[in-house]
């Protein structure tokens, strides 16, 4: 809808001639408009019909739906359904009952040996003679193991606060006593051999 409102679908459209009741005893209800006379009947759309100052005169039509015929189906043709009796279910061979197929489980998955293409016609006919060729046996593979690489020289242990501290005060180097430990190590690190 254009204006935004919301509107309930199932209302009726149009406009209902409304009783205002909005003012009983001389005294405006909350909520209802000002403007309008009380015990006059106005027409108005059906929705204002909610509030209590507004009374239907009339009834709205009943809205109702007509039974659904043939012609108001979607589908154009029927469809067909067999008889349960008349289905007929066939059995496939499986590929090992086929004369004269290979069936090994580890052959590769071609048909050349069941096909044949004539290239002057371009048609496939069936082979003359069906060539079955071993697959060859497995082989072991040599795996080559890397050697692990020499670890790199372990540092020394961190050293304590306490220890830092004393590298630091014998070489002369001035630091806040309120630095972090990790600030410490830094500078005992810079510092030359």
């Amino acid at each position: 809808m254009p204006c935004g409102c919301k509107q309930d679908m199932s209302e009726p459209q149009g406009f209902f001639w409304m009783k205002f009741v909005g003012k009983p005893n001389g005294k405006l209800m909350k909520g209802a408009p000002g403007n309008y006379v009380h015990g006059k009947t106005y027409k108005q759309p059906y929705g204002m019909s909610r509030y209590p100052f507004w009374q239907l005169v009339e009834e709205p039509p009943a809205l109702t739906v007509p039974d659904a015929s043939g012609r108001d189906s979607v589908f154009e043709d029927m469809v067909f359904v067999p008889d349960e009796g008349a289905a007929i279910i066939e059995e496939v061979p499986r590929p090992t009952e086929v004369a004269g197929a290979n069936v090994d489980p580890d052959a590769p998955a071609v048909i050349e040996p069941y096909m044949k293409l004539n290239l002057r016609t371009g048609q496939m006919s069936e082979a003359t003679q069906t060539v079955v060729t071993p697959s060859p046996p497995p082989q072991e593979i040599a795996v080559k193991v890397p050697k692990p690489e020499p670890a790199a020289p372990e540092s020394p242990p961190p050293k304590t606060r306490d220890e830092l501290k004393a590298i630091l005060d014998e070489r002369g180097i001035k630091y806040s006593t309120k630095a972090r430990t990790e600030t410490l190590a830094k500078l005992v690190e810079q510092l030359p051999e």
